[in-house]
């Protein structure tokens, strides 16, 4: 996750509406290139669990059931 703080502070102590607005943009822009890569899931995605796969890349995946099965 994106650490924004230094924005919120800036934020916070921001004397300008155009400091504001800085602020909060270049908050959105660090939350956006954070969670760049994340898949988009659809309806056929449902119950799936979001996951890091042995590449270090993010993905949809389905669990099996565990339902009378010993792991």
């Amino acid at each position: 996750m994106a650490d924004i703080s230094t924005y919120i502070a800036a934020i916070e102590t921001a004397a300008r509406g155009e400091e504001v607005r800085d602020a909060i943009s270049d908050a959105l822009t660090a939350i956006n290139d954070a969670i760049d890569g994340i898949p988009i899931p659809a309806a056929a995605d449902s119950g799936k669990f979001l996951r890091v796969d042995t590449d270090g890349e993010w993905e949809l995946a389905a669990v099996p059931s565990a339902e009378g099965v010993s792991f």
